[in-house]
């Protein structure tokens, strides 16, 4: 499996929507800019683990599982189905802990 940047990007971008946040907002909690927090978003750039530990913190949620959002795997692949189901809670759990906090 390998990390899709314009996958992990767009999930990012959804949780920072179900956050009600802006690039703004992300960047000055995260300690970059609000562009860098744009080219995530968009694919264009990579974004560290470090990076991304902070977003997890701001999201709520394990690192693994934001690192999952990006995976990308082979339709073929029977982790395929798995994977796929496995975002949609991920996202869907995380628009309950946006709304709850």
């Amino acid at each position: 499996m390998k990390i899709d940047r314009e996958k992990l990007g767009r999930a990012l971008k959804v949780l920072r929507k179900q956050y009600g946040l802006t690039q703004q907002d992300v960047a000055e909690e995260i300690g970059v800019t609000k562009n860098f927090v744009s080219l995530i978003e968009t694919g264009e750039r990579g974004v560290s683990v470090d990076t991304l530990s902070e977003l997890a913190r701001l999201y709520k949620m394990p690192l693994p599982c934001l690192i999952s959002l990006g995976y990308e795997v082979s339709k073929r692949s029977p982790w395929h189905g798995v994977l796929s189901s496995l975002n949609a809670a991920i996202l869907d759990l995380a628009e309950l802990e946006a709304v709850e906090a």
